[in-house]
């Protein structure tokens, strides 16, 4: 069962929900706050809700983030996680919506359109995506090279 009061939820194994609890990670450090991170998911894998409004589609499989992700996002030597790139809209959709712009821009769910999946869905997908009112944006899932995404998220945070 889902909590409706929180966002992002923590579920340890017994699926007990609690609401996220707020952790300062420095921003003059992110690879510090990475491995911060990465130390407070520790064994157990973090589930995060879901959200439809992000990427105009429910989904019946959660996300998980697991501190090897977050270790590897940190490394920048390893093929970056799809879920990393979806928590990453989610958090950029809460801040465009922080800003008043919640009917403005959308996402392209790198789940949906990756290549395992079939044709016609992912083309019905992507023409429903774009055919909204919302100026939709994704972030190319590159194999091997996280360090982009790094280099994206410092240039968006100074600009």
């Amino acid at each position: 069962m889902a909590c409706a009061r929180c966002h992002l939820l923590y579920r340890n194994r017994n699926m007990l929900c609690l609401p996220q609890e707020k952790i300062r990670l420095s921003e003059d450090d992110p690879l510090g706050a990475l491995q911060q991170l990465a130390d407070i998911i520790g064994d157990k894998p973090l589930e995060v809700e879901y959200d439809a409004n992000v990427f105009g589609r429910g989904s019946e499989v959660p996300i998980y983030q697991h501190s090897q992700d977050i270790k590897e996002l940190a490394s920048g030597t390893e093929e970056l996680n799809i879920t990393l790139v979806q928590l990453w809209m989610m958090y950029m959709f809460g801040v465009s919506n922080n800003l008043g712009y919640n009917d403005v821009y959308g996402f392209i769910d790198p789940h949906v359109i990756h290549e395992t999946n079939d044709f016609d869905e992912i083309a019905t997908y992507l023409t429903r995506r774009f055919a909204s009112e919302k100026n939709i944006l994704f972030i190319p899932y590159i194999s091997g090279d996280s360090r982009l995404l790094l280099q994206f998220l410092r240039s968006h945070l100074h600009s």
